[in-house]
């Protein structure tokens, strides 16, 4: 799904610099790329707001030029289910 989605899964439990979430997120961004990020850190269950984790603040305290445009996906409980690789087909 990774390379399929063209996406940087982050590890929760990284042990050096270069694992390090805002370095990851800094590299993609000086190549160029946008991001898409999940500020609850996770995917939820139901379409509660989950609390947002602290990365959003990091990159943007790192990359203050970034620009930043929140949104919100519907139904993305739905149409990939947490646990799931691959996008569920909604016909």
């Amino acid at each position: 799904a990774q390379d399929m989605l063209s996406s940087v899964l982050i590890s929760r439990t990284w042990t050096s610099e270069a694992e390090h979430p805002i370095s990851i997120m800094l590299s993609v961004l000086d190549q160029g790329h946008s991001l898409i990020i999940f500020p609850e850190g996770t995917r939820n269950t139901s379409d509660e707001l989950l609390p947002f984790r602290s990365g959003l603040y990091n990159l943007s305290t790192a990359r203050p030029d970034v620009e930043l445009i929140p949104c919100w996906i519907e139904n993305m409980s739905r149409v990939l289910p947490k646990g799931q690789f691959l996008p569920v087909p909604l016909l």
